[in-house]
């Protein structure tokens, strides 16, 4: 006999509520402790004092620290395309060190992977669509956060991987209970 029971559905009014706070709390220490056993494990392994992690649960900063405390590993490298968008890149490296054979190692220095726009050609786009903006600095960008604007941010080379590392980024206060709704 299979007995149904009845799902709790999360929404405004309940989401803090503590049945969904005790499963938020469970999976992430489970995350935790299943992180921390697999860096002790290849560290075991591996001999190495440097770790590199991908996919989704690798951008758990709260997670990796625990790795790093509990592990004797002296650097940690999260790349950063950590969706499906790192398979290609993965896979090119996997194609260049083991069909092409090549010993000669890939650098890959940071995120900012993507095209540097020039100032003209973002400033007559702007222009052209009547768009108001400013060239400003992040102190008066602080500013108009304070006073509830949403900024976007556009400046120098787009980021590799799901996450806003400022280059391309939507920025307002946090503190305002209604703002993710009016930025969705």
């Amino acid at each position: 006999n299979l007995i149904r029971k009845k799902i709790r559905k999360a929404n405004k009014k309940n989401i803090m509520n503590n049945y969904y706070s005790d499963w938020a709390y469970m999976i992430q220490n489970k995350s935790e402790k299943i992180m921390v056993h697999l860096g002790k494990e290849i560290e075991k392994k591996s001999k190495s004092k440097n770790i590199c992690l991908s996919g989704g649960v690798a951008l758990n900063s709260v997670a990796n620290e625990k790795v790093f405390q509990k592990t004797n590993f002296k650097k940690i490298h999260i790349f950063p395309a950590c969706s499906d968008s790192g398979l290609p890149f993965g896979l090119a490296l996997w194609g260049y060190h083991n069909h092409f054979n090549k010993k000669r190692r890939v650098k890959f220095l940071n995120a900012y992977t993507g095209k540097n726009y020039q100032f003209d050609e973002i400033k007559y786009l702007l222009n052209s669509l009547n768009i108001e903006y400013e060239n400003t600095t992040s102190h008066k960008v602080a500013e108009h956060i304070s006073k509830g604007m949403i900024i976007g941010i556009f400046n120098g080379r787009s980021e590799y991987g799901p996450r806003a590392l400022g280059n391309r980024s939507i920025v307002a206060d946090a503190r305002n209970k209604g703002i993710r709704d009016k930025i969705n």
